[in-house]
């Protein structure tokens, strides 16, 4: 036990060491680069670049520490206490390193040395001025996330007395999408550091238009990660909230989306830019804008200014990081006043209506949606509470803005084309197709809302204008070799985002302005019509599991009396935490979703469910699938030169990755959205009025016997098992029945289900059953009827077809007085 505890000790004594260290060697590592740059000597900047990547060394120790101490259940640490316990499963235990904001903000600083360890290592390459000052700046970041993760949130942090168990992890984090979120989250937040930091190195070295190669495939990254953080998010809403929406406008996932938007904008003016079309103080503002939000997005979580369950618990931290986001902000700005010149003369689109004129339209419509966001997220601190913005706020005013930037999407293509040489009619004409077809299938699907057919007509217009852009890339494609001109996957990449976008758009009108709620109670065997569907209570069930109690109901589902499947509701209790989640269980399709949540269980099985039909959601996944795809597309190297090893080489690394990342996302994709891009079915209960399923089965005496050897005998089909404790007195009473309905062209069957020939066989020699039974290898008849709980009774009538069916027990009057109206029709 001393060993096991010195062991301990050792662990947070080294992890407080080597975070120390790291602290440290930021700094050091930053003023050796500083001094190396403008005293001129080479030495001290390799020095300094060896120092920096000893300290991201150090901090990943300390990292591969704390997840030891997860991993083995080091309770001594606060952190390991509070987020994890015994029964938690490993890959949980694994993940609870971000579950707190001490592992998280570990996590951060981390890869906040390690891309600027990775920037470090370009210094003695070309440009050494441009990506030695961003290295000086990624440094003194570093050294800011290590400090606050030192002082403030100290990961090693030990407590005493040492807690048998942990706390466990929130039951609301348990959630897939959870182990992949923080982390490419704090990808995309620490990447947006990097173009901020060539910016402000630009405007140091006097070269605003030679930061631009260096930083697009960074910000690409950030841009990427931050966008599959954000979906992420939105699906874990989807899943675990049970509201039956994914975005609530909540001030930290606006925190996430906030630098998402400007690194849009940021990227659409880089590209300009790279063409010498001006938008250079456009684009070094919003690469300090996307910092200084991330920065904002990290206070807000932290301080206590706002409340949101994404939020961590209030920290000391909080007016450092405004001291932070105040010397970025302001500082940058008088950099950019004292180093105007740099920028040398502006350059302005010529015309308001040209390619120009709509990317800077683009810019200015991006960072005014992004401004509004911010408004409504600071409205309540602003106003000390007397006023806030619900979602509502936030639809009506960033609503029509991304309408009009969606429709701005489809015009841009087309005002190139405008003015270009030798353009054809043809190619003005995909927008218009696209806005009539979609108009006419938004009108045959019945959405007839005003404002839905002019938000799905601008989808359709940007869409068919997307389409035609696409078109004309894969006409290139198939072209080059004739004509030697090498198309980039930039191009494609960039219109597949903007397709992902459209189909995005469709799933936000679809799900704003046609969802449908209500809620209703139900008991075991009642069944409701709402709409289109029908549902089946079947029956409730209960079990523990680890550290948690499940209930769930099953609700079979009906579309025009076939069985569309089963769903099955959830209430988990977690008692170490007493709190009470409730899991959604969902039925999805192309063109909507049915959404069960239940939300209540009285003492006599009556369930209350919200029922939800949320249409055209799966576009919206779909939709991201494609936009994070397009980027990664439009990340894939360039063609290099062939004399060119250098470059060869790093475009072989840059596939590399390129893959990996486009893998990573089609896996995190299957793994979260699989069941909701298929529509497979249930195996089907037969309805009343359907013909009854022909089956042949050996009873128990081993006599074949079939379903069709009685066509013309009502049939008592009844499906049991001696595991079931009502399951008994029932065998009982249609025994009885049985034996009254002798000679009366009456045949009473019984399937036992999930059992064994001797268990059958006993009670039957108990009860003195007598009329044929059968157990089933491999549960192929109770499959074949839909059958997932027992007792459960169907009663064919001498055509074969299903007359009635009960689920659960049945009173004996009730059956016989249905077997009376069969034999007497």
């Amino acid at each position: 036990m001393l060993i096991i505890c010195r062991s301990c000790e050792l662990i947070s004594i080294l992890g407080v060491v080597f975070i120390s260290i790291a602290l440290a060697a930021s700094f050091v590592a930053g003023i050796l680069i500083c001094l190396g740059l403008c005293k001129k000597v080479d030495r001290w900047l390799v020095t300094g670049r060896r120092i920096l990547l000893g300290g991201t060394l150090l901090l990943s120790l300390a990292v591969i520490l704390l997840l030891v101490a997860l991993a083995t259940n080091q309770f001594q640490i606060k952190a390991v206490a509070q987020y994890s316990s015994r029964d938690l499963p490993f890959y949980l235990k694994i993940t609870a390193i971000w579950a707190g904001q001490e592992g998280s903000l570990l996590l951060w600083a981390f890869l906040q040395t390690l891309f600027a360890s990775i920037i470090a290592a370009q210094i003695k390459q070309g440009k050494k001025h441009l990506h030695g000052w961003s290295v000086v700046i990624l440094t003194f970041i570093a050294a800011f996330f290590i400090g606050m993760t030192l002082f403030f949130s100290n990961p090693f942090q030990t407590i005493s007395p040492i807690p048998l168990d942990g706390q466990g992890m929130n039951p609301l984090l348990r959630h897939p999408g959870m182990i992949f979120h923080p982390p490419v989250l704090y990808i995309g937040y620490v990447g947006l550091s990097v173009p901020f930091a060539y910016a402000i190195s630009a405007l140091l070295v006097g070269e605003v238009t030679g930061w631009i190669k260096p930083v697009r495939r960074w910000l690409l990254i950030s841009w990427i990660a931050l966008g599959l953080g954000i979906f992420l998010g939105a699906r874990w809403a989807y899943d675990v909230l049970g509201w039956g929406g994914y975005w609530g406008w909540d001030p930290v996932e606006n925190a996430g989306l906030m630098p998402w938007l400007t690194a849009t904008a940021l990227l659409h003016g880089l590209g300009m830019q790279a063409r010498g079309k001006g938008f250079k103080v456009w684009n070094v503002s919003l690469a300090v804008l996307s910092f200084g939000l991330v920065l904002f997005g990290t206070f807000t979580t932290r301080s206590g200014l706002i409340e949101s369950v994404h939020a961590f618990s209030i920290s000391e931290s909080g007016p450092y990081y405004l001291v932070m986001i105040g010397l970025v902000m302001i500082g940058s700005l008088i950099l950019m006043i004292l180093r105007r010149d740099s920028f040398g003369e502006l350059i302005y689109p010529e015309k308001i209506f040209s390619r120009e004129g709509a990317f800077f339209f683009t810019l200015l419509l991006i960072t005014l949606i992004t401004l509004s966001i911010l408004l409504g997220t600071l409205l309540p601190a602003m106003t000390g509470g007397r006023f806030s913005a619900p979602p509502a706020w936030f639809n009506q005013v960033v609503g029509p803005q991304l309408a009009a930037l969606v429709l701005l999407m489809g015009i841009c293509p087309l005002l190139g084309k405008w003015f270009q040489k030798g353009r054809s009619l043809w190619q003005l004409l995909p927008p218009f197709i696209g806005t009539f077809l979609m108009s006419g299938v938004a009108l045959w699907l019945g959405f007839t809302k005003p404002v839905a057919l002019v938000g799905l007509a601008i989808a359709g217009f940007a869409g068919g204008s997307v389409v035609g852009e696409i078109g004309l890339v894969f006409s290139s494609l198939i072209g080059q070799k004739k004509t030697g001109k090498r198309v980039g996957w930039k191009r494609l990449g960039a219109h597949l985002v903007h397709f992902g976008i459209v189909l995005m758009a469709i799933g936000v009108i679809g799900t704003q302005l046609f969802a449908t709620e209500l809620t209703l109670t139900l008991s075991p065997g009642e069944r409701v019509d709402l709409g289109e569907y029908e549902l089946l209570y079947e029956d409730l069930f209960q079990e523990t599991t680890n550290d948690h109690l499940d209930t769930w109901v099953n609700i079979t589902v009906y579309k025009d009396s076939a069985t569309l499947t089963t769903l099955s509701p959830k209430i988990i209790y977690y008692p170490a935490y007493r709190q009470t989640m409730a899991e959604p269980s969902v039925r999805a399709g192309w063109v909507e979703d049915l959404y069960l949540v239940l939300f209540r269980l009285d003492t006599n099985s009556e369930a209350s469910l919200a029922v939800m039909v949320n249409p055209l959601i799966n576009f919206l996944w779909l939709g991201g699938f494609i936009l994070l795809m397009g980027g990664s597309v439009a990340w894939w190297p360039g063609p290099m030169a062939e004399d060119d090893q250098v470059g060869r080489r790093k475009r072989i690394w840059r596939n590399v990755f390129a893959g990996v990342v486009l893998v990573l996302i089609v896996l995190i994709f299957i793994t979260l959205w699989g069941n909701s891009l298929q529509t497979g079915k249930a195996s089907a209960r037969p309805q009343p009025g359907a013909a009854a399923i022909a089956f042949s089965a050996n009873e128990i005496s081993g006599n074949e016997i079939s379903l069709s050897d009685y066509l013309g005998d009502v049939v008592v089909l009844h499906f049991w098992a001696t595991w079931c404790d009502q399951c008994e007195d029932e065998m009982r009473m249609l025994e009885s029945l049985w034996q009254h309905y002798q000679g009366q062209d009456v045949q009473f069957i019984g399937i036992a289900m999930d059992d064994t020939v001797a268990s059958v066989k006993e009670l039957v020699e108990g009860l003195q059953i007598s009329f044929p039974l059968i157990v089933e290898e491999g549960n192929a008849i109770t499959s074949l009827y839909g059958v997932r709980a027992v007792p459960e009774t169907f009663i064919i009538d001498q055509g074969g077809t299903v007359a009635y069916f009960h689920i659960g027990t049945m009173e004996s009057a009730a059956l016989e007085a249905e077997l009376e109206s069969l034999l007497h029709q």
